[in-house]
C-alpha cells in the first residue's frame, strides 16, 4: 500500500468522522430543544399556576369572581385588588405569549393558556379592565389580546396566529 493509498483511506475515515459528529451533535441540538421547551412549558405553568392561591382564600375568590362580573358592586379597596389580580395574572400570560411568539411554546401548549385567559378576558369585567390598562404591556401582546376579543365565540376553534 503507497502512502497516496494510505492517505486516501485516512481521508476517507476523516470524512465518516465528520458526518458521524454532525450527527451526533444535530440529536443532541434536538434533544437540548426538547428539554428547553419543557422546562419553559414548566416554569410558565408554575407561574400562571400560583394564580390559584386566590380561590383558596374566600375573600379574593369573592373579589375576583364579582369583579370579573363587571357589576360594579366591588369597593375601591377590592376594585385595586380586582386589577392588581388581572394585572399579575395577564403579566404572566403575556410571557406564556412570548415564549409563544418565540416558538419555546408549541400551538398545543399555548392553547390551554390561550383558552383560560380567554374566559377572563372576554367576561364584562375583562373587557371593561382590558381598555383602561392594555397599553401597559407589549404592542404583539396587545394586538393578540385585541383579536381575541373581537373572535365570535371563545369557544371558536379558529386556529390563531403568531404574526404580530
Amino acid at each position: 500500500m503507497s502512502l497516496q493509498d494510505l492517505a486516501n483511506v485516512g481521508e476517507f475515515v476523516g470524512g465518516i468522522a465528520v458526518i458521524v459528529s454532525l450527527v451526533y451533535l444535530a440529536i443532541q441540538i434536538r434533544q437540548n430543544t426538547q428539554s428547553q421547551r419543557a422546562a419553559t412549558f414548566q416554569a410558565v405553568t408554575d407561574s400562571i399556576s400560583e394564580l390559584t392561591q386566590i380561590g383558596i382564600d374566600p375573600e379574593l375568590g369573592r373579589i375576583f369572581t364579582v369583579g370579573l362580573q363587571g357589576s360594579g358592586s366591588l369597593s375601591e379597596t377590592e376594585e385595586r385588588q380586582f386589577h392588581f389580580m388581572l394585572l399579575n395574572g395577564m403579566r404572566r400570560f403575556e410571557n406564556a405569549h412570548l415564549q409563544w411568539r418565540s416558538g419555546v411554546l408549541s400551538d398545543e401548549q399555548f392553547e390551554g393558556f390561550r383558552n383560560g385567559n380567554a374566559r377572563i378576558l372576554l367576561s364584562p369585567g375583562g373587557r371593561k379592565w382590558w381598555p383602561l390598562w392594555q397599553d401597559h404591556f407589549s404592542a404583539p401582546f396587545r394586538e393578540f389580546v385585541n383579536r381575541e376579543q373581537n373572535r365570535p365565540s371563545s369557544s371558536d376553534s379558529e386556529p390563531f396566529s403568531r404574526a404580530v
